[in-house]
This record gives C-alpha cells, sequence and structure tokens, in this order.
C-alpha cells in the first residue's frame, strides 16, 4: 500500500533561499531512492511565500523507512532547524 507524505515549513524570510539550496540536494538524493515514486517541493505564491510544502508517495512502508533512515534526510533536517519559524507539520496517510 503507498505511503503519502505531505511536510509543511514555515521558513524565515531572510533563509528561503538557504532552505531551498539545501532542499535541492535532498529531492535530488531521494528521488534516486528506488521506491520513491514522487517527490515534489511547493512554494506558496502569495504572501511572504515563505511556506514550503513537500508531496512525497512511496511505494510501501518500508520504501518510507528507507527515506526516513537516510543520511541526507537527517543532514537536511538538521541544516535547517535555524531556518523554520516553527516545528514543521508533517502527516503520513496510506492510500
Amino acid at each position: 500500500m503507498n505511503k503519502n507524505v505531505i511536510a509543511r515549513f514555515k521558513v524565515k524570510s531572510n533563509e528561503i533561499e538557504n532552505f531551498k539550496s539545501l532542499a535541492e540536494t535532498l529531492i535530488s538524493n531521494t528521488r534516486k531512492e528506488e521506491g520513491c515514486s514522487i517527490y515534489k517541493l511547493f512554494q506558496e505564491i502569495t504572501d511572504d511565500k515563505n511556506e514550503f510544502l513537500f508531496y512525497e508517495i512511496y511505494n510501501d512502508d518500508a520504501a518510507l523507512e528507507v527515506h526516513k533512515k537516510s543520511d541526507y534526510l537527517s543532514g537536511f533536517i538538521k541544516e535547517i532547524s535555524e531556518y523554520l519559524m516553527e516545528d514543521p507539520t508533517i502527516e503520513v496517510h496510506s492510500l
């Protein structure tokens, strides 16, 4: 059963470019994962443009676990922590 992840991030306005740069590396690495079907980043287009949403689909629980345990995801989370206005919101759904 597919796993759908929606992860929302609110980034400090002066850190948007840094966040996007780190996200590009994360996206590139994640899209190479065998069990990842979709991995996209969206940016809010109104107001301050500081809200981002990752939309992810994995083939199954095992594929999601591979992603969650990856060094590049843990590195991304650690590096962006100072760029965030608040803790991210992450939802996981079965499709």
